[in-house]
């Protein structure tokens, strides 16, 4: 089998898609997603990722071989995800200012580990306690559907096939209601959340499971700066949603000539074709891990108590 490295493409869909926030079904949680299928999302429900699909990327790429070569078992086309998270801020406020403030940042070193903070790493399934792992390096284990290649009168053109693989995604964050201001000792509820993500998804090709070959890549972001106030002890978002959800130009690997996608330095170039894939080191739970242990990590830059409100604080949060 040999591949047309040139013939790669890569195709994004968002449509229907932009930052927004709700509050979860079960009032328990401020979840930030975005619009398109997010209803799952909302309600804690876990589906498939197709299910929830906010961004479906699709690569496609052409390859040469024998008339009775099984194509499906001379490599394995996928895509390679990896997440950056830049910012990751949540505030909460007493009723009154006298109950004070708090303030959490869980993508700072070092909740979140220093090793790999404000750094790209391999973005794998959001994995359910006890779900089996053996999918990475790739954002899912879906097969890869064939089409024999036909000419403009639709005739098969013998020995050449077209490879297409599929992935989807649905960035989001879920954050607590409330939070035990322990300066106070006060209850403090839901201000406002700032996330800011950056991603990398790779179309890859594994021949002989070893040797990873990128084919085309795609760099997008997904940015939420969401405020709430509260109304007769309700949360409340406000809307619309201040964020973005940008999606650049694909960048065919074969361009440079060498097999590196153009902008890659080489240490991304190997967390793709070398990648690391310890589940717990997944961008997924690397920010999962970090805003569960902050109080092991009780830095004013991770997490802060105030006992008055911050000053730019709306005045009316809380209304009664």
């Amino acid at each position: 089998m040999d591949i047309d490295f040139k013939s790669a493409r890569i195709n994004v869909d968002i449509a229907g898609s932009a930052p927004n926030t709700d509050i979860s079904d079960d009032g328990q949680s401020a979840v930030l997603h975005l619009t398109r299928n997010a209803d799952p999302i909302i309600a804690k429900k876990r589906v498939s990722e197709s299910e929830v699909s906010a961004i479906n990327i699709s690569g496609s790429v052409e390859v040469h071989h024998g008339a009775k070569e099984d194509i499906s078992k001379s490599a394995e086309f996928h895509f390679i995800q990896l997440a950056a998270h830049m910012c990751s801020y949540a505030c909460y406020a007493g009723r009154t200012s006298s109950d004070g403030a708090v303030e959490l940042n869980f993508a700072q070193p070092p909740a979140y580990p220093q090793k790999f903070a404000f750094d790209f790493v391999l973005d794998g399934p959001d994995f359910a306690p006890g779900a089996p792992t053996d999918v990475l390096p790739f954002t899912n284990d879906r097969a890869t559907v064939i089409f024999p290649k036909r000419n403009n009168k639709g005739d098969l053109v013998p020995g050449v096939s077209t490879m297409v693989a599929e992935t989807d995604d649905h960035p989001a964050l879920t954050v607590p209601l409330a939070f035990q201001n322990r300066e106070t000792k006060r209850a403090n509820f839901l201000v406002e959340v700032i996330r800011d993500t950056l991603f990398v998804t790779a179309f890859v090709v594994r021949e002989k499971r070893a040797k990873i070959t990128i084919l085309a890549h795609v760099c997008w972001r997904t940015f939420w700066s969401t405020q709430y106030h509260w109304v007769a002890g309700k949360c409340v978002p406000y809307k619309p949603v201040v964020g973005a959800f940008d999606v650049g130009k694909t960048v065919i690997s074969a361009a440079t000539g060498d097999g590196k996608p153009f902008g890659f330095s080489s240490a991304m170039f190997d967390k793709i074709t070398k990648p690391n894939t310890n589940p717990k080191e997944t961008a997924n739970e690397l920010s999962r891990t970090a805003l569960k242990n902050l109080d092991a990590h009780p830095l004013w830059w991770n997490l802060s108590y105030l006992k008055k409100w911050p000053v730019d604080l709306r005045p009316d949060f809380w209304r009664n």
